[in-house]
């Protein structure tokens, strides 16, 4: 019973933790998705130049409030070239692509701003609704297992979050193990009874064991170059060029990982899949360093 009571008071105590890193990381108020989609209206006017990133994305917020979501992208478009990567930024420019009826492009933009910040519960929302209302045609392809892990868990939390989970496993597996060689080692000298086995302290080791070997993983998938297909239908030929031999198809929203590129095209593998060439233009690289 004690150790059972040891066990739940370590882990609310490294869940409430994990809560309040995740408050902590969480900055500024992000919009609501709206619910439907217009067409992509082009703008007849030169666009604005933004001075900071800050005028662009609050001309960005103006704009989509007065459902004017060409001139979002612009304005929302400036403020990323302004300030590259930024999680917000990448959200609200998703969302007004989406409303252009960019729905392919809206599902790469949100799919980079989670690989920036995967605690983005907005983002994730955004993204599962688009999806949701965007068909996405499939291709045969073997369901693999570590794509499923990162889907499932690896693409739900960031590396920080994990070191941190792993840190303080440690502490508690270190502390527990130091407690209990100490207590061994003064009941061998008096010549009393020794303390039972740390089960608690076994538990959280392999804990920490498992978590090591997923930080390991999501470091590894960091380095991999993700795009997604952002064109309605794209040709993966055998040789960058088009004189290359068509292989395969790939559709608007499909992930891929970039193997290489040469002379505007990029040699990419749909996962579970074939390899091909495809033009670099046909991709927004979502992941990756």
């Amino acid at each position: 019973m004690i150790k059972l009571k040891v066990i739940i008071t370590v882990f609310t105590l490294i869940f409430s933790l994990l809560s309040l890193a995740e408050s902590d990381s969480a900055s500024g108020a992000e919009p609501t998705l709206a619910p439907t989609a217009t067409p992509i209206v082009e703008s007849q006017s030169v666009p604005v130049s933004y001075s900071t990133d800050s005028d662009a994305f609050t001309a960005g917020l103006s704009f989509y409030s007065q459902k004017k979501y060409d001139k979002a992208v612009e304005a929302f478009n400036a403020a990323n070239e302004i300030n590259p990567n930024n999680p917000l930024i990448l959200t609200n420019l998703g969302m007004s692509y989406f409303q252009t009826g960019a729905s392919y492009w809206a599902i790469a933009t949100l799919r980079k701003s989670l690989n920036r910040d995967p605690d983005q519960l907005t983002t994730q929302e955004a993204l599962k609704f688009i999806l949701s209302k965007t068909n996405i045609k499939e291709i045969p392809h073997e369901i693999l297992f570590s794509e499923n892990i990162r889907s499932a868990v690896l693409d739900q939390i960031s590396l920080n979050k994990i070191f941190f989970l792993t840190a303080i496993l440690l502490l508690a597996a270190g502390w527990l193990l130091i407690s209990y060689v100490a207590k061994r080692r003064e009941a061998l000298r008096t010549e009393q009874m020794t303390p039972p086995q740390p089960w608690v302290a076994m538990i959280l080791f392999l804990f920490f064991v498992g978590s090591i070997s997923l930080a390991s993983f999501k470091l590894y998938d960091s380095f991999l170059v993700r795009a997604t297909i952002v064109e309605e239908k794209i040709s993966a030929k055998s040789f960058y060029g088009e004189n290359g031999a068509t292989i395969f198809d790939l559709f608007g929203g499909h992930e891929v990982i970039i193997e290489k590129t040469e002379s505007e095209w990029a040699q990419v593998t749909y996962p579970g899949a074939l390899t091909g060439w495809v033009p670099l233009k046909a991709l927004l690289i979502t992941t990756g360093k």
